[in-house]
């Protein structure tokens, strides 16, 4: 019952035609749970941080054009009308969605790829890596946008804790 709960709250299919599914058929309900709460985490923290970008960002940036043309000009109003107008520090408002988006990036690629730790690793120190590269970049021109210490910050820190995380829970078992 436990394991039909997991899959269902997961929106999984059951015939093993996806690598989530693979992963997760061998785990114990315990796991299953650890697995579930991590989904959960990701979801709500990338939640957070789309909507501190709805909500707050400059209605200049292309997301807004897109919405527009989807026909959510609307609902958008909606919520940045809705937002509480307190000024937001800038940390906050530019580069903490960034360290969200990456610690909800992190989970997903943890439970994804369970059972095979050096997958793990990888598959979530891309996305960080990525970030890092394109920062760097900012200061070379290369690409657009401003050099920001507090956005290296929020994409070396998540990843850093998680290696952190599993080299302890080796040394556990």
């Amino acid at each position: 019952m436990a394991e039909a709960c997991a899959f269902i709250v997961l929106g999984l299919r059951l015939d093993n035609r996806t690598r989530v599914i693979t992963a997760t058929m061998d785990l114990k309900v315990d796991e299953k749970i650890i697995s579930l709460i991590k989904v959960m985490i990701a979801i709500i923290t990338f939640t957070i941080g789309g909507y501190i970008y709805l909500a707050y960002r400059s209605t200049s940036l292309q997301m807004f054009e897109w919405f527009n043309n989807l026909g959510l000009h609307d609902i958008v109003s909606d919520i940045r009308r809705n937002a509480n107008s307190n000024y937001l520090h800038d940390f906050v408002l530019y580069s903490l969605p960034d360290g969200l988006w990456i610690v909800s990036y992190i989970l997903i690629m943890d439970v994804l790829w369970y059972g095979d730790k050096k997958m793990q690793i990888i598959w979530a120190g891309l996305l960080p890596a990525i970030g890092l590269s394109t920062e760097f970049l900012q200061i070379t021109g290369i690409v657009n946008g401003t050099f920001d210490f507090y956005d290296i910050l929020c994409y070396a820190v998540p990843y850093c804790i998680y290696i952190t995380f599993k080299s302890y829970q080796d040394e556990k078992n």
